[in-house]
């Protein structure tokens, strides 16, 4: 496997998930079963958490298959597939190839089934902070963040849910649950 890293670019996106039980196909493609019930779609209404900035699709998101489809094929990572934008402080450890590090603790799952790093592709965000010692040489930069990391799993028609799970660097998973729902 080869991580895939822009380094930097500017985005605005919006994530969107959807969350079902599912069952792969033999193509490799998310088939959600049984429908949602109101209850698990109320259950992740809350506010997106602090480690997060956004994701992609946004929650409750209803798109086409062949918008989604096309959006795999996206060079702009926040128009791709699915993702979110994570702020740096969740690892806050500098000196460190930080979006290595997070990608090495960063995972997805669509409808229970975690996606394969193969198509994770991740842009380290345009904030930093430059450290200078006390004669004022330049010593390093740390990215503040926000990183995005965006996966491109097949999805099929129906509503699906997301979860992506980091762990910080106190060894606790933060985790954010949506749903979003692909038409035909």
């Amino acid at each position: 496997m080869q991580l895939k890293v822009i380094s930097p670019i500017s985005l605005v996106a919006t994530v969107l998930l959807v969350a079902c039980s599912t069952v792969p196909s033999s193509s490799g493609e998310f088939t959600p079963e049984p429908p949602l019930d109101q209850a698990s779609i109320d259950a992740t209404k809350g506010a997106i958490p602090d480690f997060l900035e956004y994701v992609w699709p946004r929650p409750y998101t209803t798109l086409r298959l062949d918008e989604y489809r096309a959006s795999l094929k996206s060079t702009g990572i926040e128009n791709r597939g699915i993702g979110v934008a994570l702020w740096a402080h969740v690892v806050d450890e500098p000196n460190i190839q930080i979006s290595r590090h997070i990608t090495q603790r960063s995972n997805l799952f669509v409808d229970g089934r975690e996606i394969d790093r193969d198509t994770l592709v991740v842009a380290d965000g345009l904030m930093s902070a430059d450290f200078y010692d006390e004669s004022g040489h330049y010593l390093y930069t740390v990215r503040t963040g926000p990183f995005y990391l965006s996966w491109a799993p097949k999805l099929r028609i129906g509503t699906h849910e997301i979860k992506f799970v980091v762990e910080s660097s106190s060894g606790e998973n933060l985790e954010f649950t949506w749903f979003i729902t692909i038409t035909k």
